[in-house]
């Protein structure tokens, strides 16, 4: 298809409609929903999965997500400083 062949067929689709944005909503963890405590669960439930057994216990997993060498870390390099 060559674009010249496509321009009379772009010019029959309907006219997009402009609409004001009336509002952004940011939801901040805590802001809505307070699931700050899933994330340790979370990180349990993964690290279980591929054979590390915490035995329940969330609480270093809570201490570890916690650590400030992981904020803006991504989920390959939480999951290491997790296993060790």
């Amino acid at each position: 298809l060559k674009l010249e062949s496509a321009a009379p067929m772009m010019k029959s689709a309907a006219p997009r409609v402009r609409r004001a944005i009336k509002g952004v909503l940011f939801d901040l963890d805590g802001t809505m929903v307070d699931s700050e405590f899933l994330t340790p669960l979370a990180w349990g439930e993964v690290l279980k999965e591929v054979g590390v057994d915490l035995g329940g216990d969330v609480k270093s997993v809570a201490r570890a997500c916690a650590s400030p060498a992981l904020r803006g870390a991504n989920a390959s390099t939480i999951a290491d400083h997790l296993v060790k």
